[in-house]
């Protein structure tokens, strides 16, 4: 049997850590946490007012941890050596 799950911020989800490589999101009663275990970024320009003078880091396989639970109780845990994420201001994008 599959489930679909969807975390988004028209659903209620917000960010409610992040920082150390990690972030956690709540939608609810649901949790999302995610951890980066392993970078391997490159840098690469981004556009600020249509010049590319923004730096950001992308990695597009890396090794990370999620935890996905509803109250509490856990849905979903797994470490997966393809994940995906973008630093930038201090931010970590895990996807």
């Amino acid at each position: 049997m599959k489930y679909l799950y969807r975390i988004a911020t028209y659903l209620g989800a917000r960010i409610n850590r992040i920082g150390n490589n990690t972030v956690i999101i709540k939608q609810g009663k649901y949790k999302l946490y995610a951890r980066l275990l392993e970078e391997k970024h490159q840098e690469l320009n981004a556009p600020v007012n249509g010049e590319m003078i923004r730096t950001i880091h992308e990695s597009v396989s890396c090794r990370a941890y999620y935890k996905f639970s509803y109250k509490n109780r856990t849905l979903l845990e797994f470490e997966s050596e393809n994940a995906s994420f973008e630093y930038e201001m201090g931010e970590i994008f895990i996807s």
